[in-house]
């Protein structure tokens, strides 16, 4: 009778290119008529079953996840295939930032007070990606342009961008708004939100009343806007290399690319299948999800 281990997944922790993503054993059991019995296994857990034969560590089973109710999820390589589109390379839903932008306003004005504006778009959910565009439906002309934080957000933003009749070219102008950040050292000021880097933001000295706009010297029309929350550098960002891997008996690469936009996507991908996505450009954060109705589901 063998002795086998019930071994949990960490690729989620932090690795380096000298780590190999790996499971590490949590409890052990011994087999008998009755099967296996593991003692004292927390729920919530991602896991699955192995053996040492000859110092050789042998899978039994695919990947599963324990429920609260003590059923299982069980992640089978499937024969089926599909085509996957990612966002993202950990989980960005744990990430306050981008529910802070539920509510927020972005406004066009002739007054660089903004005290007559109208309201050129309403952010009603939480953004899943790095650059969500949006299209404009007034054909009026602004000369002001801007962003402004709902209650309690600290104007949480990174990128927004203003665009024209040319939908490929961002509008310029001189950039205003309320200055002061929460940190008090200048790192999070409204100017980060026109500076074109995803990884830097605006974090306003207060919990409300915080805006960055621009002026565009002469007024002119808004078609569409892009907007990018404050985030940790997770999402998809364009020219840095990934790499996907799937679950079978060991972790399988499904290939390198090189990011061109703010998302990824790959074919023929086994469907039911555990993944994790790499990022070998930057960042050291992963962890393991799997693809279902078209979004990628955190585990």
């Amino acid at each position: 009778m063998h002795r086998l281990l019930f071994h949990i997944s960490g690729p989620w922790q932090r690795y380096s290119n000298a780590v190999q993503l790996s499971w590490s054993p949590v409890a052990w059991g011994q087999v008998d008529d009755q099967g296996i019995v593991f003692q004292s296994i927390e729920c919530g857990g991602l896991v699955r079953a192995a053996t040492w034969i000859k110092g050789q560590q042998i899978f039994l089973t695919d990947p599963f996840m324990i429920n609260s109710d003590g059923t299982l999820d069980i992640f089978n390589k499937h024969e089926k295939k599909c085509t996957i589109n990612l966002y993202a390379k950990y989980n960005t839903q744990d990430e306050p930032f981008g529910a802070l932008m539920i509510g927020g306003v972005f406004q066009g004005s002739n007054d660089i007070h903004f005290n007559k504006s109208d309201t050129l778009y309403i952010i009603k959910e939480a953004p899943v990606r790095l650059n969500t565009v949006v299209k404009v439906q007034t054909s009026r002309k602004y000369q002001y342009v801007r962003y402004y934080g709902p209650q309690n957000s600290y104007c949480n933003i990174a990128e927004a961008v203003f665009f024209g009749k040319s939908a490929s070219i961002p509008l310029k102008g001189k950039i205003i708004g309320t200055p002061g950040c929460k940190e008090n050292d200048g790192s999070h000021e409204y100017t980060n939100v026109f500076d074109g880097k995803s990884w830097t933001s605006f974090n306003y000295k207060n919990s409300s009343g915080g805006w960055a706009g621009l002026d565009l010297e002469e007024p002119k029309q808004i078609t569409h806007i892009s907007y990018t929350p404050r985030n940790r550098d997770n999402y998809i960002r364009p020219g840095d290399v990934y790499e996907l891997l799937y679950c079978d008996k060991n972790w399988i690469s499904a290939g390198l690319q090189t990011a061109t936009s703010d998302s990824l996507t790959y074919n023929n991908i086994p469907q039911n299948t555990l993944l994790i996505l790499k990022n070998h450009t930057r960042g050291q954060q992963i962890r393991p999800f799997v693809y279902k109705e078209g979004k990628q589901i955190w585990l």
